[in-house]
């Protein structure tokens, strides 16, 4: 299998899985999963300068919001996955679990340190108007 296919298909299979992940918390515990249509809204707001957001679920919602986030979040998985080729080269051929552990926790503390950025930008007075 070329490459380049490999990747992208390792990248949608885990995203997936951290979805079905989601529908089963959601189900069990009543916790939702991620919002892909605030991360549309936040992606697609990008585009127009506006990065950081009071509470993007109060900002105006943009069209096809929920495809950009869809897309986004399954682009973020498979851009991931060169992360694991990194710790380990040969893992497309004889995947291990740390590897994909690394990245994936990696990857939850890099949501958190953005999202700390972002609060940290709000207070120092460079805060997008409005939403």
């Amino acid at each position: 299998m070329n490459k380049l296919i490999h990747i992208a298909a390792v990248g949608i299979g885990a995203t997936a899985v951290m979805d079905l992940a989601g529908e089963i918390i959601k189900r069990n515990t009543g916790i939702p999963p991620l919002n892909l249509a605030m991360v549309g809204r936040w992606v697609g707001r990008m585009g127009h300068g506006k990065f950081a957001h009071e509470h993007i679920g109060k900002a105006e919602p943009i069209p096809n919001e929920d495809r950009i986030g869809l897309v986004t979040h399954y682009a973020i998985g498979i851009g991931l996955v060169p992360f694991v080729l990194g710790i380990q080269r040969d893992w497309l051929e004889r995947p291990t679990i740390l590897p994909a552990l690394a990245v994936g926790l990696g990857s939850l503390r890099c949501s958190v340190v953005l999202d700390a950025a972002s609060v940290r930008v709000r207070r120092n007075g460079l805060k997008s108007s409005g939403t």
